[in-house]
Formats: structure tokens, C-alpha cells, sequence
């Protein structure tokens, strides 16, 4: 049987997809990386453009994991902990920390 991982309510909601503003600066931030291509209206696949909309979501809370994973660590969670809480692998989480591979 799986493990069961208490999770805080509060750090569910950290990953809230980015306002405008911080989609803008994050942008302006990092200029080298591609900016999430908006939706594209679909008048067939309602569906497909619910998709679009939740894949851009999810790439702009992906944006903010590393920095997510060195507050974690910052905060005195272990690297097995961060890794379980975030369901990344420890290898993972060790490069968001800038660990070197051995």
C-alpha cells in the first residue's frame, strides 16, 4: 500500500497559476526561455481548449519549481521529503538544489 503524505492546504495553493503581471515579469526575467503560446480557440474541441489552457497553467507553475524546491530546503525539509511532497525523484529535486552528479 502506498504511503499516505500529509500535505499542508497552504502549499497547495503556491502553485496557482501566474497573474499577468507575473507571467509578464517572469517573462522579462528569463528572455531566453519561450513565452507559453496562448490558446487557441477551438469551436469543435471545447475540450481541447480546457487542455491548452490547464498545459499553460501547469508550464508556469513548472517555472517556479526550482525556486519552490530551494525554499522548501531553505525551510528544513529534507531532500527525500521534498521529493515525495512534489512526487519529482530525489535526482530531481538534487538538480533543482544544484547539486552536482557524482
Amino acid at each position: 500500500m502506498p504511503e499516505l503524505i500529509a500535505v499542508d492546504n497552504e502549499l497547495l495553493g503556491m502553485c496557482a497559476p501566474a497573474t499577468i503581471e507575473q507571467a509578464s515579469e517572469s517573462r522579462t526575467r528569463n528572455s531566453n526561455r519561450a513565452s507559453p503560446p496562448a490558446p487557441v480557440e477551438s469551436k469543435t474541441q471545447d475540450g481541447a481548449t480546457d487542455c491548452e489552457a490547464e498545459l499553460v497553467a501547469y508550464r508556469r507553475c513548472m517555472q517556479t519549481r526550482d525556486d519552490l524546491i530551494r525554499k522548501a530546503k531553505a525551510a528544513g525539509l529534507t531532500e527525500v521529503r521534498i521529493a515525495q511532497l512534489t512526487g519529482h525523484s530525489r535526482n530531481t529535486v538534487r538538480a533543482a538544489l544544484g547539486h552536482k552528479s557524482k
